[in-house]
């Protein structure tokens, strides 16, 4: 790690931010704009946007729209609102890079600036492009032991992600840019515990605020610390046990964003693999659930911290309770419908009885992309499955379909099918569009 990294690092998004942007990146990450629209459209109307929405000014005349609804709000207010709306469902896409959501924290941002400045559809998706890309590269850097701290990533990683999106977006200079990191740095926080609560949303929410403000004020000329990211300074150091020296030399060339994982479930991605694995195993031998007498799952030691809510009352603790959503997936509960999370299905008979007999052997050897699962059947037999979900990812033509499916069935609720069709079709030609809008 050398003295400049934050200079290295602003270089780096500058140069991906201004180069030539490979046809599936292109597609990738319109898919990544498509879903998190699909999210933040179901999200819209949660108790917690109502809630957000009843603190923040709005007016018909302001710059910046609220996904999925009719007010108007500042910047700042609508990146915040939007990215809490985009993440209360738990079903925005996930990148391992960064351990967290990067479209859920950067495209708020992009939006909201986009709306204010009347960017066009390329300058939308190269400074998206570049705010993902900063986020999954301070997600490395961060590395696997901002998992044994008391953060959550989605806040720490998420702030300069969209920071350096805006900081495209606006056309910051260098030293510009890197002032933004550092407004960015100085707010970024949110603790891992606030799974299963409103809070956790809000992460995503804070997340795009804070980069959204960041770079808007270093747009002013306001001050911060320039070297945000160096060696010497504080972020990194307070974020993580350990710095991943050499993250940022190693990422130069590739695109992270590629490495986005989709959700097929409306969970947290860390009980992913363990609802893969009960699917598995109901693929693999005819069994009554009945017949089952124990089911171990083996996730990682980090994993178990935040999704291992025993007895969840609501649907945001039901996302973060891996022993609830495994038995939905083995009593055949769709997970990845919205109405199978509620109060009625948590707390039902043959939920609970099931989860009862499921035990989590919280593994501190085990990557947090590996799940397994035992499973004990009353007549003698064990069945086992395992998935990684490194594994799990496709080719952007098929996230391309499977984001616009997703993206139908979420929407289908709140838009004309003609109108969800055209705003999806906007989506992926995006370079063409004059100005960028998320309404119908």
């Amino acid at each position: 790690m050398t003295a400049d990294m934050t200079a290295q690092f602003v270089a780096d998004i500058r140069s991906i931010a201004g180069g030539d942007v490979p046809a599936d990146v292109r597609n990738a990450a319109k898919s990544c704009i498509l879903d998190w629209v699909g999210t933040a459209l179901a999200g819209a109307h949660e108790p917690l946007v109502e809630m957000l929405l009843a603190e923040i000014l709005t007016a018909p005349s302001a710059p910046c729209s609220v996904v999925g609804r009719l007010e108007r709000t500042s910047p700042q207010s609508a990146a915040l609102i939007n990215g809490a709306a985009g993440d209360a469902l738990d079903f925005s896409d996930c990148n391992r890079t960064m351990n967290g959501h990067a479209t859920a924290t950067v495209f708020p941002c992009v939006l909201a600036l986009a709306e204010r400045t009347g960017a066009p559809g390329e300058a939308v998706l190269r400074a998206f492009l570049a705010g993902v890309e900063a986020a999954c590269r301070v997600g490395l850097m961060l590395g696997t032991g901002v998992l044994e701290t008391a953060f959550h990533p989605t806040a720490i990683a998420g702030p300069l992600g969209a920071a350096a999106a805006g900081a495209i977006l606006l056309r910051l200079d260098g030293a510009q840019f890197a002032t933004a990191l550092g407004i960015a740095a100085t707010q970024a926080a949110g603790l891992a515990d606030a799974v299963g609560t409103m809070c956790k949303p809000l992460h995503a929410g804070t997340a795009a605020a804070a980069g959204t403000f960041a770079a808007s004020l270093a747009a002013r000329g306001f001050t911060a610390p320039p070297n945000a990211l160096d060696p010497g300074a504080g972020f990194l150091a307070s974020h993580t046990t350990r710095v991943a020296a050499d993250a940022l030399d190693a990422s130069r060339g590739a695109f992270l964003l590629l490495q986005t994982l989709m959700k097929e479930h409306a969970a947290c991605a860390l009980t992913h693999g363990s609802i893969e694995n009960m699917l598995a195993l109901k693929r693999s031998a005819a069994f009554a659930v009945a017949d089952v007498g124990a089911i171990r799952l083996e996730i990682a030691a980090s994993s178990a911290r935040i999704c291992d809510i025993v007895a969840p009352r609501t649907a945001l603790e039901m996302r973060f309770s891996v022993r609830t959503v495994a038995a939905m997936a083995l009593l055949g509960f769709d997970t990845g419908d919205l109405t199978n999370y509620n109060a009625g299905i948590a707390r039902a008979d043959a939920v609970v009885a099931l989860s009862d007999r499921i035990s989590i052997d919280a593994r501190a050897d085990l990557d947090v992309a590996i799940s397994r699962a035992t499973l004990e059947l009353r007549d003698g037999r064990t069945l086992t499955a395992a998935w990684d979900e490194r594994n799990a990812g496709g080719d952007p033509e098929r996230q391309r379909t499977r984001a616009r499916a997703k993206f139908s069935a979420l929407s289908a609720p709140l838009l004309p099918v003609a109108d969800a069709a055209g705003l999806a079709d906007r989506i992926f030609a995006l370079e063409t569009l004059q100005r960028f809008d998320v309404r119908p």
